[in-house]
């Protein structure tokens, strides 16, 4: 009983593992297929980059200032305090 236990366990790990790894194989091809389409975030910063020549425009995501994050706590404690 306890061996059938731990095969039918096996066999769910080994389930979950295949479709972990068919899922990042999908992500990967689909996010191939979706950057050939005009307008995806890649080709507008490099465009934008392009004809601006500013060097901050190269990195898609920039990291909040320090008072965004101030004023999103402070608007998180008010609501949850109300």
């Amino acid at each position: 009983m306890l061996s059938e236990g731990l095969g039918l366990m096996a066999a769910g790990m080994g389930m979950v593992f295949a479709f972990l790894i068919l899922l990042v194989l999908v992500m990967k091809a689909s996010a191939k297929l979706f950057s050939h389409f005009p307008g995806s975030p890649d080709k507008i910063t490099a465009k934008h980059c392009a004809e601006t020549g500013n060097a901050s425009h190269r990195k898609p995501h920039r990291k909040p200032e320090l008072e965004e994050i101030a004023a999103a706590i402070a608007a998180a404690k008010a609501r949850m305090t109300d």
